[in-house]
């Protein structure tokens, strides 16, 4: 499974950002990797790498990591593996202490997700989810709602609408719209984006937004961004329907995968208990058993503390 975040279309968006991007491979390992921070000192992160085959490869590429953070006078460098190839039966926070890993004062990355599998149906699909999600998405064209599929970046200002009305109404830090909308300018028209947007019919024929998601596309894998909806019962009314849009609009493009983050998505069935109500969701496999394994996300370079990223 494909990540985008160790994707050439990501180290294209980074660059694009102003930021050194970082690019190596060898023998069963690579990373993308940026250099960070400002004038109190540099680091060098990989999100969601290095990718690695084995515990070998990725010494190999770790080393590597510290070697171009070295060259870069970076104090530490920041990693998040995620496959299980690395470390094998191993504990996953015992194998990277064992290198001198350091649990992250702070997360960057989700440190666990949700996987739904989308190679069946799209009956299948339907079936395992929630009830009621079933039907509110098989009645939901009756309430007059109805999902489109976006890559033009100058629909992200509907995005960017509800969630400067969402920040507001929850009191949170949201992300910049510069950030965003470069990402959609850079990603959608390399099809590695897109923005779905729910919209009401009222009275007068015409359709109005009520609701919006922006999802990122690897080779083989959905990413779910950020989804934010109208305040009041015009919002209430789509839910997660667009979600189920997102999940079944990937399954007809032929891709077998689709990573959201954090635990619930798209009325599927919470696969660990410990997903619900959680900020960082778990990781799981498919729609059977979680997979809850702990995926310590961090390290830093010889002679500096070794980050690894934290779960609160």
């Amino acid at each position: 499974m494909s990540n985008i975040l160790q994707s050439d279309i990501w180290a294209r968006f980074q660059e694009s950002n102003g930021h050194t991007v970082i690019r190596k491979s060898g023998n069963g390992w690579s990373y993308l990797a940026t250099v960070e921070g400002g004038a109190t000192g540099r680091y060098l992160y990989s999100p969601y790498g290095p990718v690695a085959s084995s515990a070998v490869a990725f010494d190999e590429a770790l080393a590597s990591l510290k070697e171009e953070a070295a060259k870069l006078r970076c104090l530490f460098v920041r990693i998040e593996p995620t496959e299980s190839a690395i470390w094998g039966d191993q504990d996953a926070a015992a194998f990277l202490a064992r290198r001198g890993a350091v649990l992250a004062p702070r997360q960057v990355q989700p440190s666990h997700t949700q996987i739904i599998d989308l190679s069946g149906t799209e009956d299948e699909i339907i079936k395992g989810m929630i009830s009621g999600y079933r039907t509110r998405h098989r009645n939901i064209h009756k309430k007059g709602v109805t999902v489109e599929a976006s890559t033009n970046p100058s629909d992200m200002s509907i995005l960017f609408g509800f969630l400067e009305e969402t920040a507001e109404r929850n009191g949170f830090n949201r992300q910049h719209d510069d950030y965003l909308m470069q990402a959609a300018r850079v990603l959608m028209p390399a099809g590695a984006a897109s923005l779905y947007i729910a919209k009401l019919a009222g009275e007068n024929g015409e359709s109005t937004p009520i609701a919006a998601a922006f999802v990122y596309d690897s080779d083989d894998t959905r990413t779910y961004a950020l989804r934010h909806r109208a305040g009041g019962s015009a919002g209430s009314r789509v839910g997660r329907f667009h979600e189920v849009q997102e999940v079944l609009r990937r399954r007809v493009r032929g891709v077998p995968g689709y990573l959201g983050c954090a635990g619930h998505l798209a009325g599927l069935p919470r696969l660990h208990p410990g997903v619900q109500g959680s900020s960082c969701g778990l990781r799981c496999s498919g729609k059977g058993e979680g997979k809850g394994s702990v995926l310590p996300l961090s390290l830093t370079t010889s002679g500096a503390p070794i980050w690894v990223g934290s779960e609160s």
